[in-house]
């Protein structure tokens, strides 16, 4: 039998698409679209809904993004003067984790990288939690195994965290086929940046993620630089996010200082990842205002950070808890 060639069946594995009779290259004329729900004044930018939490979580996401500054500029000093080994800030994506934490359910698995603390408090990693793995003490659920800043607590439902790059991103894809497998309503939430996607563990998860069916929640931190490799040497394309559309994972990508934009987005995500039973992908573009040189987060603050900083009583509760802080590590440093 002779078909014609419109008729002719599509090759298996793509999408449909119009045939040329001539050479070309494919190359996305537009970017993904940036989710952004405030202003840089902080109000609600106009065609917004209303906020979609109420004022009491509100207040306490401002309270643990305070909190997770005030922790990491006093810890990062303390790094300074060789009283820890090792520390790393979160300092500007703080809205990021603290807005995606708090979309998340209590029974979600969360599988950090390293700059998550701001998402781990949220869940209920405490100042005696912290300070006890940083400074190894009998308290430590992994007893000074492990060097500073891997936290490992199984009251907020978390893995440990993990040195090498990207290890997560396989494991969160493994967890989330087995809650599909168990029919459970919870995700595995994998948190990672972008020189961590750049990895090969990262395309194996994405690829077993999307072609099972994975309840897995991919959360990017997008904050340009791998360590001190800025985006423009790590990759060409659009973002991260543009890979895990090529991998067939629906994907978000959110402004990742807009705390209310983070929080829609990641709530839609995981209401989609559990309704579905398939993987989604949220790349949250971000700054990361710490470094090598603390002035470089002095210099963000003055071009204007987020509207969240600029609340009247961020200074009084940053003091209290920066006193406190210092409080809780005198007394650390005694046991």
């Amino acid at each position: 039998m002779v078909r014609s060639a419109s008729s002719l069946p599509l090759f298996r594995g793509i999408f449909p698409g119009k045939s040329v009779n001539e050479v070309s290259f494919t190359r996305p004329e537009e970017g993904l679209s940036l989710l952004q729900c405030l202003s840089r004044s902080g109000e609600l930018l106009r065609g917004s809904s209303s906020l979609p939490f109420s004022l009491d979580e509100a207040v306490r996401m401002m309270r643990v993004m305070i909190q997770s500054e005030v922790y990491d500029s006093t810890f990062y000093d303390i790094q300074r003067q060789g009283r820890i080994s090792f520390y790393m800030t979160s300092f500007g994506e703080e809205a990021s984790l603290v807005g995606s934490a708090a979309a998340l359910q209590k029974d979600d698995l969360v599988l950090p990288q390293y700059r998550e603390l701001p998402a781990l408090m949220w869940r209920g990693l405490t100042l005696d939690d912290i300070l006890a793995q940083l400074f190894a003490t009998t308290k430590d659920p992994g007893k000074g195994r492990q060097m500073p800043v891997h936290y490992a607590a199984t009251h907020v439902n978390m893995m440990p965290v993990c040195s090498p790059l990207a290890v997560k991103i396989p494991q969160g894809a493994g967890v989330g086929y087995v809650y599909k497998l168990q029919k459970k309503d919870a995700v595995a939430a994998v948190y990672f940046g972008e020189g961590a996607a750049c990895e090969g563990d990262a395309s194996v998860g994405f690829n077993f993620a999307a072609t099972l069916g994975s309840q897995t929640l991919f959360l990017c931190r997008n904050n340009a630089y791998a360590i001190s490799t800025p985006v423009e040497e790590q990759y060409k394309g659009d973002g991260v996010g543009a890979r895990a559309v090529a991998f067939g994972i629906d994907t978000i990508r959110v402004d990742g200082t807009d705390l209310v934009a983070v929080y829609a987005a990641v709530k839609a995500a995981r209401e989609f990842v559990v309704s579905q039973h398939k993987p989604a992908f949220v790349e949250m573009m971000t700054y990361r205002a710490g470094g090598a040189r603390k002035r470089r987060v002095h210099s963000w603050k003055r071009r204007g950070g987020r509207s969240w900083q600029k609340f009247a009583f961020v200074g009084e509760t940053s003091e209290n808890l920066r006193s406190g802080a210092s409080s809780a590590f005198t007394e650390t440093g005694k046991a």
